[in-house]
C-alpha cells in the first residue's frame, strides 16, 4: 500500500487503493485498507486530505494544504503562524480546538491559465 501511495502524484482514496490492489492481483477488503491507513497515519507516514477523503504520503511538515479543483494537484505549505493565529482566535471565543485542518480549494497556476 505504501508503494501505491509513493507512486501516486495525487491523493488517492481508500477505494482507489482497493481497486488498484485488486487490479494488480492482490485483492484486499476496504476494512483492511482503512486499518492500514490508520496505522500509517498514527506513525506519521500518511496524512488524509479531509475535503477529498483521500490519502498521501507525509513527506515534509506542513500547515496548509492547497488543492487544485482542476487537476487535483496538492501543494503543502509550511505556515506555522497560521494555525497559531487560528487557535488563538478560537480560544478567545472560548473554543478549544482538538485538531486544526487548513485546506483551501482553488486552481493551480497551470489550470488557471488553461481556463482563460
Amino acid at each position: 500500500m505504501v508503494a501505491l501511495l509513493t507512486g501516486a502524484n495525487r491523493p488517492i482514496s481508500a477505494y482507489d487503493i482497493v481497486h488498484r490492489c485488486t487490479a494488480e492481483g492482490h485483492p484486499i477488503a476496504p476494512t483492511q485498507v482503512y486499518r492500514v491507513l490508520a496505522r500509517l497515519m498514527a506513525q506519521g507516514r500518511v496524512f488524509r486530505v479531509e475535503t477529498l477523503a483521500a490519502y498521501m504520503l507525509w513527506r515534509a511538515p506542513f500547515d496548509m494544504c492547497l488543492i487544485c479543483d482542476g487537476c487535483h494537484a496538492i501543494q503543502l505549505l509550511p505556515c506555522p503562524e497560521l494555525p497559531a493565529q487560528l487557535a488563538a482566535q478560537a480560544q478567545r471565543l472560548g473554543f478549544r480546538p482538538a485538531r486544526l485542518i487548513i485546506e483551501s480549494h482553488g486552481r493551480c497556476a497551470e489550470c488557471a491559465t488553461t481556463l482563460q
